[in-house]
């Protein structure tokens, strides 16, 4: 899949990119899962993102090969840090509580703490079995291990 960030590049619309891997089991594992993937991506319209879904290449191969595919259009109500020194997200939503709410954290894990920091996912992600109306976790990395 990282192969495809070449495809990304020059693609009309789009502001931001990334290719993201998962983890096993549920997403949440040092042991990664070469079959789940997240394209992330940040547009200046719906009608960019729509166009590039039916008509870009690499999407459209990786789309073939899969099993299951599905997307997401989500507004940003908050956003806070940067992602190689870019605000990917505009903040241009109001946080409505009675509708799906999308979180997304994207940190850095210092090396010294990475033992401590797997020690405690299985707890964390275990714990969001007793939720309801969760409708998918999964943990997702530029480099999931770290």
């Amino acid at each position: 899949m990282q192969l495809g960030m070449q495809s990304l590049k020059n693609v009309e619309g789009l502001t931001f990119s990334k290719i993201l891997g998962s983890g096993a089991k549920n997403g949440f594992s040092a042991i990664p899962n070469f079959g789940t993937y997240v394209l992330l991506c940040v547009w200046n319209s719906e009608k960019n993102a729509e166009d590039f879904f039916k008509e870009n290449l690499f999407f459209n191969t990786y789309k073939k090969k899969s099993t299951e595919c599905f997307t997401v259009y989500s507004n940003a109500a908050e956003s806070h840090g940067l992602w190689d020194g870019k605000q990917p997200f505009e903040n241009n939503a109001k946080l409505e509580l009675d509708q799906p709410v999308l979180v997304l954290t994207r940190a850095r894990i210092r090396f010294s703490k990475l033992l401590s920091f797997w020690r405690k996912v299985g707890k964390v992600s275990h714990g969001l079995d007793n939720y309801d109306g969760v409708l998918v976790s999964i943990g997702v990395g530029e480099w999931p291990l770290i």
